[in-house]
């Protein structure tokens, strides 16, 4: 009963991510709730009636169960159903969640819950022969509270998600809780996806009070004087505060969505975060969805990108080194999906498993990219990256002998240049060194104004000339 009493809060005092033609469908049955017209007794009885059925009777739950695709053709159709917590659960096992209908935080008789959906999540990346999971979902959005909770689960990079859209819609809280997946497919054209933004509905049921002949009087502290007010602003007309929460609510389901999709949102294609609802091919467009698949497709992709993991296990290794102006230390980490404790990285787990050679420029790029979006004042450098740094390094190294051995020859080149001129400068002022002709000095001579060195040849012609 608290747990329906708690949705039945939600309902009437929460913000929601959710498609607003599809809250207005559902609009009629709150109204008659709260105008006595709806017995929930029926739908609490079916709760607990269903909560009375045991796993053997029943079988896995239909929201939340794994399979074991057919080794020959990995397809859903020849796929074997387990429970989670079957102990006979095969390994390669797949986490199947069905997500339809309105997204509310606490599970109840109509919907699971955000948080239910995370649990299990989170207990399949746990299990050892689970190797990833997959959502089919139909959802035109819901509650905000506890919607990011289950986005957080879903981009954990422990294991592969893959989003399937089961021929429906995933709109607004939908996409935001989703838009971490690995790979994200539309079944058909005519699936939608966006309404990316929050609303909040306000009743001023004031007339329909006073003509039941009850006045409501509010008393607040003075000492609280900004307690409610938004609301209170609101039903006087004055909206500008409620939109300031909601914008915020909008800025964070902003940054999720361009967290979750990263370098695959096309911008340039349009702005998908007008609160528009787009057809799948738009989506596709837009960077929002990533193609055409269905369950199959779903599985098959899960597997390849476990298998991409487990090649190479031993791990490439990744050195972290500080850009310009940052002081931290350059280090060298094991590839772990776990190496950076609660801040989640997709393009950082898209390498794990991979060996060093198959790690792309792309792959840092967009790792560097977004520590970037995150704050981080670091840069990613692959180990080919090192390698080839090292490489550069000795060829430098060895270019530097050599200038070193050059710059030794030139100075003993000079040395010895020096030592014959000052040996040639003392000869020459031998007694008969003019006569001898045997030395090879230079002396210097003065024609008028301009000094002039000849040589022991050059004087010996000039005698010759002399003489004849």
């Amino acid at each position: 009963m608290n747990r329906q009493f708690r949705t039945i809060s939600a309902l009437l005092r929460h913000t929601w991510a959710i498609e607003p033609t599809y809250a207005g469908q559902y609009m009629p049955q709150v109204d008659a709730y709260f105008n006595g017209q709806l017995d929930l007794r029926t739908i609490l009885a079916s709760e607990q009636s269903d909560d009375s059925d045991t796993e053997e009777e029943s079988g896995p739950p239909p929201h939340a169960f794994c399979l074991r695709a057919g080794s020959d053709s990995g397809s859903a159709g020849t796929a074997t159903r387990y429970s989670i917590d079957d102990p006979e659960l095969p390994e390669g096992s797949i986490l199947i969640l069905d997500v339809r209908g309105p997204i509310m935080k606490e599970s109840n008789c109509c919907t699971i819950g955000t948080e239910e959906y995370a649990q299990l999540i989170r207990k399949a990346y746990a299990h050892p022969a689970i190797i990833g999971g997959i959502a089919l979902v139909d959802t035109p959005g819901g509650q905000l509270n506890g919607t990011p909770t289950l986005y957080d689960a879903v981009r954990d990079p422990a294991k592969p998600f893959v989003t399937v859209i089961n021929e429906g819609m995933a709109c607004s809280a939908g996409v935001w809780a989703f838009c971490g997946s690995d790979y994200i497919y539309a079944t058909q054209k005519t699936d939608q996806v966006g309404s990316i933004g929050v609303f909040v509905r306000l009743r001023d049921n004031t007339k329909q009070l006073e003509q039941d002949g009850i006045k409501e009087i509010a008393v607040y502290s003075t000492l609280s004087p900004d307690k409610n007010k938004p609301y209170k602003d609101a039903l006087k007309g004055d909206t500008k505060l409620l939109e300031e929460d909601l914008d915020y609510a909008a800025t964070m389901f902003r940054e999720a969505v361009t967290e979750g999709r990263g370098e695959r949102l096309n911008l340039k294609a349009g702005d998908p975060f007008t609160g528009k609802v787009f057809y799948a091919a738009k989506a596709i467009e837009l960077g929002l969805i990533d193609g055409f698949g269905n369950l199959d497709t779903a599985i098959a992709k899960v597997q390849e990108l476990h298998a991409a993991r487990q090649e190479g296990s031993s791990g490439a290794t990744v050195t972290v080194a500080p850009q310009s102006g940052s002081a931290a230390p350059t280090t060298s980490q094991s590839q772990n999906t776990d190496m950076l404790g609660y801040v989640k990285f997709k393009s950082l787990a898209a390498i794990h498993g991979l060996a060093a050679a198959d790690i792309t420029e792309a792959h840092v790029k967009a790792i560097n990219q977004e520590m970037a979006e995150q704050g981080y004042n670091v840069a990613v450098v692959s180990q080919k990256e090192i390698d080839d740094a090292g490489t550069l390094q000795g060829q430098v190294n060895a270019l530097n002998a050599k200038v070193t051995t050059l710059e030794g020859q030139v100075t003993t080149l000079t040395t010895e240049r020096d030592t014959h001129k000052a040996n040639a400068e003392k000869y020459a002022k031998l007694p008969g060194a003019e006569a001898s002709g045997d030395g090879k000095t230079e002396e210097q001579s003065t024609v008028g104004d301009q000094e002039t060195f000849i040589s022991e040849t050059d004087r010996e012609l000039q005698r010759l000339k002399g003489k004849a």
